[in-house]
């Protein structure tokens, strides 16, 4: 006959082994899923990274970053791995680097048209945010809300306007 503690000794056991496998799974589970988010995360950052390397706001930024993807692209290769693509990448950059001198050069060169030309632009701005501002006030029946926006426009950045 088997005895009664022992079987409720043996319970107790399995119970308690059960749930320190339940705990065990889940706490794998838990760092699982961390492990998991933390690689979208960092798939994420690296998707924003190449997409941020192919975008440029102007020519030189597009040839400091064709320069560097150049270069990049001829990196891993050693010496006996050097082929023809190698070289047309290192050449790249470098044709990308000597562009950028030359384009520098150009652009001293340019300079005085360049500022004209930009006072001009930034005289056209003045005046289009100034307009906005008295037609603002013209088109809508007198509020609170309505000054205050053209009031903005007339005497605030776009940075100190949003800054509420």
């Amino acid at each position: 006959m088997r005895n009664p503690m022992t079987t409720d000794c043996d319970s107790r056991l399995a119970y308690l082994q059960d749930e320190i496998d339940r705990y065990q799974r889940a706490e794998s589970e838990q760092q699982e899923r961390a492990e998991r988010a933390r690689r979208e995360r960092r798939r994420e950052l690296e998707e924003t990274i190449r997409l941020a390397e192919r975008q440029a706001e102007d020519w030189p930024e597009a040839l400091r970053k064709g320069a560097y993807l150049f270069e990049r692209e001829a990196e891993p290769m050693n010496n006996e791995e050097r082929n023809t693509i190698i070289i047309f990448f290192e050449h790249s950059a470098r044709a990308c680097r000597r562009a950028l001198e030359i384009w520098s050069a150009v652009e001293q060169e340019q300079e005085a048209e360049i500022a004209v030309l930009e006072a001009r632009l930034a005289e056209l701005r003045d005046a289009i945010r100034l307009e906005t501002a008295r037609r603002l006030r013209q088109s809508e029946s007198s509020s609170t809300e309505i000054d205050q926006i053209a009031r903005a426009l007339e005497t605030m950045t776009p940075e100190e306007f949003l800054e509420w």
